[in-house]
């Protein structure tokens, strides 16, 4: 039989943790988006993907599990992705959301 795990507290690290691999779950989708954007375009994946960042983007800021620091890295483009549901955060169009300071990343 299992172990009942209902009864044992959360530790007292959880957060830390939980942002921990959060903020290397962040460095994949920026590893992804710069190196591997072109081969998600080629699969017609691209919306899945923008909107899998995007989630992941309301979830991590909403909850401060990634430093404002880490995001910097897909800055650009989560501003064109965000655009259409939060005008404040950004004056660039939403119709591309490839960042342009690297060449093969998200359009």
């Amino acid at each position: 039989m299992g172990r009942n795990y209902e009864d044992l507290p959360f530790p007292k690290d959880f957060r830390a943790i939980c942002k921990k691999i959060l903020t290397r779950l962040f460095r994949v989708f920026v590893h992804t988006y710069i190196h591997h954007f072109d081969r998600i375009v080629d699969l017609g994946a691209e919306p899945h993907a923008n909107t899998l960042y995007k989630h992941f983007y309301f979830f991590v800021t909403e909850h401060s599990m990634v430093s404002a620091k880490e995001l910097e890295a897909l800055r650009e483009m989560t501003e064109r992705l965000t655009a259409d549901c939060c005008p404040a955060s950004s004056s660039s169009s939403a119709a591309s959301a490839r960042p342009s300071s690297t060449s093969n990343k998200p359009r």
